[in-house]
């Protein structure tokens, strides 16, 4: 079940659909999907030079592992997180070029085909925007799991057409931090707490947040 689609709504045009009590605006049709391939993933591997880099995966780190003792990173984008991570950690994508990257190095796992008991941690850096029916993802997850996610954060979600971040049929959802929190809320995810560190090293409306599935520890 898409949670989204559930609440009331009213058409925003002809693209977009917006839920006005929970200030969450979704695009209609999620059937098709910017290609996830090899210049995707060189992409990524061209901003890891970076001092903006540097700081987001930083902070990255830093807010996992006081949580977290063996992560699931979802959507790696080119690596340098799990690089970094200083706990065991795996990951997943559906880029063909990320994959292969993977299962070099012998991290690979599919969530949806079942999480490893140790993982106690799941990533989404730039990710769950991406996934058309996250709930499907969500329903992998074990309770008392930590679930970390960075995503751009909008005061007026009517306006997204307006943002760097409107990227259709690459970024299918644009949430304002209440309509993320309840959104979550209704997955069964309690918060713990957001912050604003990739947007102060450099990022554009860019909040992180830290959930629990199911009751809190």
């Amino acid at each position: 079940m898409n949670i989204v689609r559930s609440y009331p709504c009213t058409p925003l045009d002809a693209e977009l659909t917006y839920c006005p009590q929970e200030q969450i605006v979704y695009q209609n049709d999620m059937s098709q999907s910017v290609p996830y391939a090899e210049e995707y993933f060189a992409k990524y591997q061209s901003y890891e030079h970076l001092e903006i880099a540097r700081k987001i995966n930083q902070a990255r780190v830093e807010i996992s592992h006081r949580y977290s003792r063996f992560i699931l990173d979802v959507g790696i984008g080119s690596g340098t997180f799990l690089q970094q991570c200083q706990v065991p950690a795996l990951g997943f994508d559906v880029n063909n070029t990320a994959v292969a990257w993977l299962k070099d190095r012998n991290q690979y796992v599919n969530p949806y085909q079942g999480i490893p008991k140790a993982v106690d941690g799941i990533t989404l850096w730039d990710v769950l925007e991406h996934i058309p029916e996250p709930q499907l993802l969500f329903s992998k997850i074990k309770p008392n799991t930590y679930l970390f996610a960075s995503l751009p954060i909008f005061s007026d979600v009517t306006q997204c057409r307006t943002s760097k971040h409107y990227r259709p049929n690459e970024h299918f959802y644009y949430f304002s931090e209440v309509g993320f929190k309840t959104f979550m809320a209704d997955s069964g995810f309690n918060f713990i707490e957001s912050n604003d560190s990739e947007t102060k090293a450099g990022r554009v409306s860019i909040l992180t947040f830290v959930f629990v599935k199911g009751r809190c520890r």
